[in-house]
C-alpha cells in the first residue's frame, strides 16, 4: 500500500516503516518548520522527484540476474550500491553477501557489463584491484551510530568518465 508507506516514512518518527509513534514538532522558535510546513515542502518535491524517476526501474531480486537483463545495453545505467564487505562493516549490519567471492562473482559480472555502471562503497583493496581502470572519486562522508559521528569515505567506482575536470587538470577542456 504505498499511501500507508509513505505516511509512515514522512510522518512517522526516525524514517521506518516500523511502528514508531507519530511524528511530532514543536519549535517556539520558528526556527524550523512545523510538520505541517514539512509536509507542504515535501509535497512540493514529489513532482520534480516523480520527474527525476520517471525512467527508473528499481528491481529486487539478485543483483547477478539484473545485471544479466540489463548490462548488455548501452544505453542503461546500473547504480550498484552492494552490501559492504565483511572487513569493512561495524556491527549491527545484515550479512548478506558476507563472502569476498560473492563480491568477486558480482565484480566479474559488472566488468562484462557494456551499460554504463556505477558502484558505491568504501574503499576497498578487492574493488580497487577489480576496478582499477575505471573511474574512482572519493567523497568524504561520515556515520552516526549510536550518537556519535565518525568519518567516512565513501567511493563511487564508475566504468564511464564521472570526474570533475577543474581548471587545473592536465589536459581539461575547460
Amino acid at each position: 500500500m504505498p499511501a500507508e508507506r509513505w505516511v509512515r516514512l514522512s510522518q512517522g518518527r526516525s524514517a521506518t516503516l516500523r511502528k514508531t509513534g507519530w511524528r511530532h514538532h514543536i519549535d517556539p522558535a520558528g526556527s524550523s518548520l512545523s510538520v505541517p510546513g514539512y509536509l507542504a515542502a515535501y509535497i512540493d518535491r514529489m513532482g520534480a522527484a516523480a520527474q527525476r524517476l520517471h525512467r527508473v526501474s528499481l528491481e529486487c531480486r539478485p543483483a547477478i540476474e539484473v545485471i544479466a537483463s540489463y548490462g548488455g545495453f548501452p544505453a542503461v545505467c546500473l547504480y550498484v550500491d552492494p552490501p559492504y564487505l565483511g572487513s569493512t562493516r561495524s556491527r549491527n549490519y545484515r550479512t548478506e553477501m558476507a563472502a569476498e567471492d560473492e563480491h568477486a562473482q558480482l565484480l566479474d559480472s559488472l566488468l562484462a557489463a557494456q551499460a554504463s555502471v556505477v558502484i558505491s562503497g568504501y574503499p576497498n583493496a578487492l574493488y580497487d584491484d577489480a576496478l582499477s581502470n575505471w573511474d574512482r572519486v572519493e567523497i568524504p562522508s561520515g556515520t552516526s551510530q549510536g550518537g556519535a559521528h565518525a568519518p567516512r569515505t565513501e567511493v563511487l567506482w564508475s566504468n564511464r568518465p564521472i570526474s570533475n575536470p577543474t581548471l587545473f587538470d592536465p589536459g581539461s577542456a575547460i
